[in-house]
């Protein structure tokens, strides 16, 4: 695993908010998306969850240790399964 530097960090975060506001602005006849998936392409993917239907409610899924998946994380069964149940 690449180190999680303050930095990187900062960009994943300003990847969400990019995400989020593109939820935000679907025309309003549109659902939003219950789930926002950022990733840093060939490194981790972050997921992130709003089952409210506003898409104003985006937070870590399934909690704060578990939403970053890393690359290596894949040949875990569980967490392939995780994701074929979010597409």
């Amino acid at each position: 695993r690449r180190s999680v530097a303050k930095g990187w960090d900062v960009l994943m975060k300003n990847a969400f908010n990019q995400a989020r506001d593109y939820a935000h602005l679907l025309p309003t006849d549109h659902a939003t998306p219950p789930f926002l998936i950022v990733a840093d392409v060939g490194h981790c993917f972050e997921l992130y969850a709003d089952f409210s239907g506003t898409g104003r409610g985006y937070s870590q899924f399934p909690d704060r240790q578990s939403f970053r998946v890393y690359m290596e994380d894949l040949r875990d069964e569980k967490v392939r399964a995780r994701l074929k149940a979010i597409s």
